[in-house]
């Protein structure tokens, strides 16, 4: 399991290794029931002192996600608001023993009746480079992945084909860890500064 030495920066956050647990009571995504996950957790530190604990869970079955688990007082609503939703599933590819992600970018709701409440949009790789601050593709390959479209790295033709994916070697934490905080938190972050 490759992130308990995770120590990566993306633009001003610190993300750190935070230990290792066991959840009690917690649902998986899509499921009904509640469970038991194993959660590696990771702290993430802004430079306005706000933090969250994010966590890479693993349930029984074998689905796995990334979620935030706690966030502290002061961390603005509009990325609290991440700790009720958009939570990244991870996948495996069994044809290739690798893992990924899909890199759907989070977004204020325009048509929200409630004003912090944030969606899932596709992502070209300008935005998602514009939301890392630097080439998310270029640090994904750093860290022994890839990043391109789901039909040309997963070989997939079905609707979502045209959606950015990042593929890593099977359960390396350093590379979801770092896609969720791009595609939630620093997504979010930079769409609240331009509005």
């Amino acid at each position: 399991m490759k992130g308990k030495s995770l120590n990566l920066e993306a633009r001003s956050l610190k993300i750190k290794w935070a230990g290792k647990s066991v959840i009690d009571g917690i649902q998986a995504v899509g499921d009904r029931d509640y469970s038991r996950a194993q959660a590696w957790r990771y702290r993430v530190q802004s430079p306005d002192n706000w933090s969250l604990v994010l966590a890479y869970l693993v349930f029984p079955g074998g689905s796995r996600d990334i979620r935030i688990l706690e966030c502290s007082d002061d961390t603005p609503e509009y990325i609290r608001r991440l700790k009720r939703g958009l939570r990244m599933s991870v996948y495996r590819d069994t044809g290739r023993g690798k893992d990924w992600v899909e890199l759907s970018q989070a977004q204020p709701d325009p048509d929200s009746y409630r004003e912090e409440r944030s969606t899932l949009k596709q992502a070209d790789e300008i935005q998602l480079d514009q939301d890392a601050g630097f080439s998310l593709g270029s640090r994904i390959e750093q860290l022994g992945g890839s990043l391109g479209l789901r039909k040309d790295i997963l070989g997939e033709s079905k609707t979502r084909n045209n959606y950015y994916c990042a593929v890593f070697p099977h359960d390396d934490h350093r590379i979801p860890i770092l896609c969720y905080i791009v595609t939630r938190v620093l997504a979010l972050i930079r769409a609240h500064q331009r509005s």
